[in-house]
């Protein structure tokens, strides 16, 4: 299939920048054949890799070649070469790691700079998606058969029994107990369970479609923001399990080992929970107080006459909608204008002369709200939260390793679309933990 692009272009220059951008959409708003046009689109989509890397020795070999195809006038060659594909692929391997962020969804940029068991981790699970997908997929497209068959089989019902409908097509009415009429009614129920039956799969299986969904979705936000902040992967060196249980223990294992994982979390969301010491609150209150203090300005009144200054406090602020300017309306651009002054601080004022009055009100707030009873310190709290964290991971990396189990089995299960990334991808507890994520 030869391809003719417009005259205007001429021929690529094999030394300067290449628009094959350009030259493919071009190329591809004149295709005379869907074919062609399709070949031109991939063309483009190559160009595209292609012109972001041409520092690259391979990525220029890759840019010659595309250039050869296009001044052959042949799309489909430049398209469809495996030669060309191969020089795509290893010049985006031996790119190094980018310093902009990683937004693309698709990991097919990346896949190189993975390891190979965070890759073959992340693909085992879109794999588990897309059947949990194509599965629901199906159920849906039988759910829809079945509706218009029983829409069908009810408008053949009303037909035959409700006499109105019966004039409009001209037909004669049959009796509560004809064959016709019976037959119909049973073919009706037998369609109204096969529906119930198929929505109680869909229904069933949506918890465990979102938690996947979910889970995949975290992982890759997890491998996006290791890459965009160039963190090392870490690896966890997991010990060697005993695989003696059963499909049934299995089952239960994976159920108490979540079990655990829910009382430990629900232990570190009440260890947060707990209050502070009302002797802590009441020393940041003072460090509070003595912050805001100010004093009026009599040094230059003493030393050089000047009038004696209260303390100002500086604001500033955005200007949005516009100003008045010599009479005139002056618009303020979307991104608005700043603002600054200052107004006379009242607050440091009062804090530097009323100061021991303030604090014993203070004081007296906090002995009003404090619990003291069930307080903890800051050391205690952190130190509560590392064990209480450790514990979590362990749970959750025994709750993997059953999980691992029941895919070597090909058992039923599904997965916690809360898991933690680091204990699916196999990697180190040193490693960062997602930002949301309540450990």
């Amino acid at each position: 299939m030869s391809i003719e692009y417009p005259s205007r272009f001429g021929k690529p220059a094999m030394e300067s920048t290449l628009d094959f951008v350009r030259l493919a959409s071009e190329a591809a708003a004149t295709a005379k054949t869907p074919a062609e046009r399709e070949a031109c689109r991939r063309v483009e989509a190559a160009a595209r890799l292609l012109r972001v890397e041409a520092s690259s020795p391979e990525a220029r070999a890759s840019v010659d070649r595309v250039t050869r195809a296009w001044q052959e006038h042949d799309a489909t060659v430049a398209a469809r070469s495996a030669e060309v594909q191969g020089a795509i692929g290893r010049s985006l391997d031996a790119l190094a790691p980018s310093a902009a962020p990683i937004t693309n969804s698709s990991f097919a940029l990346i896949r190189g700079r993975l390891p190979e068991a965070v890759q073959a981790t992340l693909e085992r699970l879109d794999d588990q998606l897309d059947e949990v997908r194509a599965q629901r997929r199906n159920w849906v497209d039988e759910q829809q058969d079945i509706i218009r068959q029983r829409g069908e089989i009810i408008t053949q019902i009303r037909i035959n029994s409700d006499t109105s409908v019966a004039a409009r097509y001209g037909v004669t009415l049959m009796a509560a107990d004809h064959p016709g009429l019976i037959k119909l009614k049973a073919e009706q129920a037998k369609l109204d369970a096969r529906l119930d039956k198929i929505n109680g799969k869909l229904e069933d299986s949506q918890p465990k479609f979102a938690a996947l969904d979910k889970l995949v979705d975290r992982c890759r936000e997890y491998v996006r923001t290791l890459l965009n902040h160039s963190v090392q992967f870490v690896t966890h060196e997991s010990k060697q399990h005993a695989n003696k249980k059963q499909a049934g223990d299995l089952k239960q294992a994976i159920a108490d080992a979540r079990q655990l994982i829910a009382e430990l979390l629900a232990d570190l969301r009440e260890l947060r929970d707990r209050p502070r010491r009302s002797v802590d609150i009441k020393a940041a209150a003072r460090k509070l107080v003595e912050a805001s203090a100010k004093a009026p300005l009599v040094a230059q009144a003493i030393d050089h006459g000047d009038p004696i200054a209260w303390p100002v406090a500086r604001i500033s602020a955005e200007v949005v909608g516009g100003v008045e300017l010599d009479g005139r309306k002056v618009p303020i651009p979307s991104a608005g204008a700043a603002a600054f002054g200052g107004i006379t601080d009242a607050l440091g004022v009062l804090a530097w002369a009323l100061r021991e009055p303030i604090l014993a009100a203070l004081d007296r707030e906090i002995d009003l709200y404090a619990d003291d009873a069930n307080a903890i310190t800051d050391e205690e709290r952190a130190r509560g939260e590392a064990e209480l964290r450790a514990k979590i991971l362990l749970a959750e990396r025994e709750e993997e390793h059953l999980i691992r189990l029941a895919e070597e089995r090909e058992l039923p299960f599904h997965r916690r679309g809360d898991a933690d990334p680091r204990v699916v991808l196999g990697l180190a507890a040193s490693m960062p933990a997602l930002a949301d994520d309540v450990i």
